[in-house]
């Protein structure tokens, strides 16, 4: 992979390297390889993530991180890294250095802010962030902080600042086999034909595509393809069969609302197909190898998460929303609305049958004005 001594003198020595990432889940998987390459360049090192709590059932599934904590939103990040680290078990190392992972979008200010304050809580001798400012007086690397990466070839470049070059770049996650032994039986138990594709509807939580669009998709899906379809178990997924007639609901398979985080990754993985409006779920998806039919609203979505290294279509359209609730998804970004149940299903119909091959849609339902694309993407 490497040579021990390309490795930032710095740290090469570090005994417990604190990783912050308080952003959402789609942004924690985009760290996943840099995870994992730091901490095969560093084996003797121990990794903690401070992150939120919607990203910590699918950090503690990382096999480099040795702990995962759960920052406190009513706690400056410093001082919460600080009372955490009180509190640790005996024998654990003091933290010894930082890493800060931000999107692209934050300001640089802002990352600065939080390397100060850790470098004061903690008494940091070495932060490492993207960004573009040292922190005066702290052994700190600045990598390039551009803005036009996917978020995952950003969070490898601040590693391979560290002289830590990855050998892979595929995202990172270890389903428990029970899991996916769970898993297998409920599908079996329900009467799920081996021998068919799976497609997994995975709807928004917040401001989703529209119910009744959702409902047209999957009816067209049963009448063209001869599929096992499964919706999410959340909360919008259970909203979304409770709308359905009853003939559909009879044809679609709800699993239930209660499932852990790692019973929902291993649906993901037993999927062909993966239908979602969540930029999240489509991570998640592609971190197991499932395809993936995106509908994106949010255009810095499609150069910084787009789903990594797996086949996907994301369907968006190009006319900016003026007239919808914006409730429903955020004002003057493009109109999910716009994107058809037929363009969907089109995907769907691709990505099992075509994967490798771009969005053709049909001539009878092409629609000028939307922009597909698929394929494998994000390979670095």
């Amino acid at each position: 992979m490497h040579n021990d001594g390309s490795i930032r003198a710095a740290w090469k020595h570090s005994r417990h390297v604190l990783v912050i990432q308080q952003h959402g889940l789609a942004h924690y998987l985009a760290i996943t390889p840099a995870l994992a390459t730091l901490a095969e360049a560093l084996p003797r090192t121990r990794l903690t993530l401070l992150t939120t709590a919607s990203v910590a059932p699918a950090a503690r599934l990382h096999p480099a991180l040795s702990a995962v904590w759960v920052f406190d939103p009513f706690l400056p990040i410093a001082e919460g890294a600080a009372s955490l680290a009180g509190d640790a078990e005996h024998g654990v190392p003091a933290i010894d250095g930082a890493m800060i992972f931000a999107p692209a979008e934050t300001r640089a200010a802002a990352v600065e802010h939080t390397a100060t304050e850790l470098r004061t809580a903690l008494s940091l001798t070495r932060i490492a962030a993207l960004g573009t400012t040292p922190v005066g007086g702290v052994s700190t690397l600045v990598a390039p902080n551009s803005r036009s990466q996917h978020e995952v070839a950003r969070a490898l470049d601040l590693v391979a600042g560290l002289g830590c070059q990855p050998d892979e770049s595929d995202l990172m996650l270890e389903i428990p086999m029970e899991a996916s032994a769970v898993l297998f039986d409920r599908l079996t138990t329900m009467h799920v034909l081996q021998d068919q594709p799976v497609i997994v509807i995975a709807p928004r939580a917040e401001r989703s595509y529209p119910t009744a669009q959702w409902i047209t998709s999957l009816r067209q899906i049963t009448q063209r393809q001869a599929a096992t379809l499964v919706v999410d178990g959340t909360p919008a997924g259970t909203r979304l069969a409770g709308a359905m007639p009853a003939v559909l609901r009879n044809q679609v398979i709800v699993m239930p609302a209660t499932s852990p985080f790692a019973d929902r990754a291993a649906l993901l993985e037993s999927a062909d197909v993966v239908v979602t409006d969540d930029v999240a779920i489509a991570q998640l998806a592609a971190a197991v190898k499932s395809s993936v039919v995106w509908l994106n609203d949010h255009t810095w979505q499609s150069t910084h998460l787009f789903p990594w290294r797996v086949p996907y279509v994301e369907l968006v359209h190009p006319d900016f929303c003026t007239r919808c609730d914006t409730q429903r998804h955020p004002f003057g970004e493009h109109c999910p609305n716009a994107v058809q149940p037929s363009h969907i299903v089109t995907a769907v119909h691709t990505l099992l049958n075509e994967s490798s091959r771009p969005l053709d849609l049909p001539a009878a339902q092409h629609d000028e004005s939307l922009l597909s694309a698929a394929g494998f993407a994000g390979v670095l």
